[in-house]
């Protein structure tokens, strides 16, 4: 056999493997792209259903005033905690809530998008929390006493 003859017989089947890797590639390609697109699907279509309706998880898109009211409502000193104010955007920015004690007086707390407490968890945010009320009701029994409805002379 010579050179020439053994490169013609050799080069359909150099052809034929370069066709069959061409194929699992082709193949690779399609199940990548298939798994991204599936994957931004579920993605938009999960965040469409979490955002839609406050569940009560303490995760998505209302986790974390899930988990502040929740904490909230712990405390025995709370009897009811109701929303007041959402801005509801991409994330959860800003929300309100207001805080009825059980000797029913109320007071009102105003959570930011960068406030440190909204990162606490756990025992760590009920403490939190507990030093907040504490501090918002000192405020109000101070502006209670300088009212002029209150202060009699």
């Amino acid at each position: 056999m010579t050179p020439d003859s053994w490169s013609i017989v050799h080069v359909p089947c150099l052809i034929i493997q370069t066709s069959a890797m061409k194929h699992k590639i082709n193949k690779n390609l399609l199940l990548s792209i298939t798994l991204v697109i599936v994957t931004v699907v579920g993605y938009v279509l999960f965040y469409r259903w979490d955002i839609a309706k406050n569940r009560g998880y303490e995760f998505g898109y209302y986790g974390v005033f899930n988990r502040i009211a929740h904490s909230l409502e712990s405390i025995p000193d709370v009897s009811g905690v109701t929303t007041t104010a959402m801005n509801i955007d991409i994330s959860l920015e800003e929300f309100g809530l207001d805080v009825i004690l059980k000797d029913e007086r109320t007071i009102k707390l105003f959570f930011q998008e960068r406030d440190p407490i909204r990162s606490l968890s756990g025992q760590k945010l009920r403490t939190a929390l507990e030093g907040l009320l504490e501090a918002q009701e000192i405020n109000s029994n101070s502006e209670q006493k300088d009212s002029p409805l209150t202060n009699n002379k």
